[in-house]
């Protein structure tokens, strides 16, 4: 699996259908063959949420059969035994507008930081890693530079 492939996921909980979803996680943690990996759920009930949902047509390449859109908002963790094999691949411009869309500054509660940076798992440079949020805070584990290649 690579970061940009579109795959089946079966989720937990209310999300548990099978459905499309988007591999996010970076491409050197894919390699190492983790038990898990970071996903984005596709839906194709389509909403006019241009910060929260990229939306994405049906072609060859993807394998998608309806329009769909990768649900920034909807990230998971899931065990790499719920994961298909690949269906298709994001084009490099999509790739690009999700790494936008991921990248922008979300901050979980009012209190938070100012330079949380949604998911740390995106090409970004010196962003230490908490959890599921990236942050230039203390106290979390740092990396000098993270890369899907």
């Amino acid at each position: 699996m690579r970061r940009g492939d579109i795959v089946t996921v079966v989720a937990p909980g209310d999300f548990g259908k099978p459905r499309p979803a988007v591999i996010i996680q970076g491409d050197s943690l894919n390699r190492a063959e983790p038990g898990s990996t970071i996903v984005a759920l596709m839906t194709s009930s389509l909403r006019d949420a241009p910060l929260l949902r990229l939306t994405i047509d049906p072609s060859r390449e993807n394998g998608l059969e309806k329009r769909s859109q990768i649900q920034t908002n909807r990230i998971l963790t899931l065990k790499t035994d719920r994961i298909g094999t690949p269906i298709g691949r994001l084009s490099d411009n999509q790739t690009v507008e999700l790494n936008r869309l991921l990248a922008r500054k979300r901050p979980a509660n009012p209190n938070t930081t100012p330079y949380t940076a949604g998911f740390g798992i995106f090409n970004i440079s010196g962003v230490r890693f908490c959890g599921s949020r990236a942050s230039m805070s203390s106290g979390c584990r740092a990396f000098g530079s993270v890369s899907n290649r």
